[in-house]
């Protein structure tokens, strides 16, 4: 158990040199409580969170919310190690990914899919098969988490949806790996985008454009809005299905996992071949906040970024961007044989 401990550590936290020291430590933390009733999952868990909070605090000081999904990543492996798995316990390159889309709910997708005992998810976004690809799959491969050889390795990067290299990459690593991508109206998805940036750009005391200003050029949609290009989602599908199948591809209703998340995740379950996981207590609603927050042994909620209020829409153009996204909806909605209940905003 020590030495995959030193996996974990190593890989998370410890540079080369103080893996042994921290080696030792662990062992003289495990004989130092041995009559405790105590188990050793939780005394590694109490010894982890410890050593990786000295290690990184500079670094995460002034975000506790990073600090915290941190060192909630290293607990989930260092609960594995008392779980019923088989096989070796290392790193893999992944079986499946949460490959898009931006603004949609990727991020509480793969927050959720994590609460699986049979799911070992990497730190969200790895880039790897957009911007890092050169580095190659050695390096990837390191970026994972530690799995047993019965589980489910997979990361998620929302940019591999729109990056025409995506899937002739990704089919290159592995052709029968399972991609999930999470869709919302895209009306919706354009405003969320919009706020998002806006946010940002508004937090470094930069004017940033009104909505209307950003969609629209003489009154007509800007094609060429990075946020509109995003939302036609059918001129993307297209170029997966080049080099996937239909039964390796799932999209998720990203409206409905945020208003009743268990019959869309029983579905991920099924499409991954998971075993029966989940069962609506892992998710709680938080009015306060809106949305759904997920309970394993503690409840945790997404950061404050998540869930933004937006804007007020001028409802003329609300209505000019349904009218804009329906003939693309209805494309997207062939090709990948299921409707989605949109424009009901």
């Amino acid at each position: 158990m020590i030495c995959d401990i030193m996996k974990i550590l190593h890989h998370h936290v410890l540079s080369k040199r103080r893996v042994l020291a921290a080696a030792l430590v662990i062992a003289a933390f495990l004989l130092l409580l041995s009559t405790d009733q105590i188990s050793d999952k939780e005394k590694m868990r109490k010894l982890l969170c410890t050593l990786y909070g000295d290690e990184k605090k500079a670094v995460y000081e002034n975000n506790v919310n990073d600090l915290q999904a941190s060192v909630d990543r290293i607990n989930d492996e260092i609960s594995l190690l008392s779980a019923e798995h088989t096989g070796s316990f290392e790193q893999r390159l992944p079986q499946a990914i949460v490959m898009g889309v931006r603004k949609c709910g990727t991020r509480a997708l793969l927050e959720m899919l994590r609460l699986h005992p049979s799911i070992a998810a990497a730190k969200p976004e790895l880039h790897f098969f957009d911007d890092h690809y050169e580095k190659g799959l050695t390096w990837y491969r390191k970026q994972m988490p530690f799995s047993y050889a019965d589980q489910i390795t997979m990361e998620k990067t929302p940019a591999y949806f729109i990056t025409s290299e995506a899937p002739d990459r990704i089919y290159r690593m592995n052709s029968s790996i399972k991609l999930l991508a999470i869709v919302r109206d895209p009306t919706v998805r354009t405003i969320s985008d919009y706020t998002q940036i806006s946010s940002h750009i508004s937090n470094k005391n930069r004017n940033f454009p009104r909505f209307e200003d950003k969609v629209l050029v003489n009154g007509e949609i800007d094609t060429s809005y990075q946020a509109i290009k995003t939302s036609i989602y059918a001129s993307y599908v297209k170029n997966w299905y080049e080099y996937f199948p239909d039964s390796q591809i799932m999209f998720v209703d990203g409206a409905k996992l945020i208003v009743d998340p268990l019959p869309e995740m029983k579905r991920v379950e099924q499409f991954l071949g998971l075993q029966d996981y989940f069962n609506g207590k892992e998710f709680v609603y938080n009015e306060t906040k809106g949305f759904y927050c997920l309970k394993k042994k503690k409840l945790k909620c997404l950061g404050s970024s998540k869930g933004q209020s937006h804007p007020d829409v001028d409802p003329k153009v609300l209505r000019k961007l349904q009218d804009f996204f329906r003939p693309y909806n209805r494309k997207f909605f062939d090709l990948v044989g299921r409707k989605f209940d949109w424009e009901l905003i």
